[in-house]
């Protein structure tokens, strides 16, 4: 048996293990933790979170976060950000259980 894996089954690891970076790092900077990211994953943080004050702080325009953080990352950000209003909408709900 071989260990090799389909080049199309590589990229779908790839995309989801960038996807999950994308939003871990979305929600460290909505926790506070947006000054210890890198140039790119505040980029992509501020996109993902619609913080164009970040883009700002950061001295980027939109249009240079978008070729900045790139295609394969851009493609990404609509997802990143479904989950974290996803992952929003339920805390709220718990809260309002309580």
């Amino acid at each position: 048996m071989s260990n090799a894996i389909n080049l199309d089954d590589y990229h779908e690891m790839t995309s989801t293990d960038e996807l999950n970076h994308i939003v871990r790092k979305s929600r460290d900077a909505k926790n506070g933790g947006f000054g210890v990211l890198s140039t790119g994953e505040k980029l992509a943080a501020a996109l993902v979170l619609d913080r164009p004050d970040w883009l700002d702080q950061v001295g980027y325009t939109m249009a240079e976060a978008i070729d900045r953080v790139g295609a394969e990352w851009l493609a990404l950000i609509p997802e990143a950000a479904r989950r974290l209003a996803y992952e929003a909408e339920q805390e709220a709900s718990s809260h309002e259980a309580l």
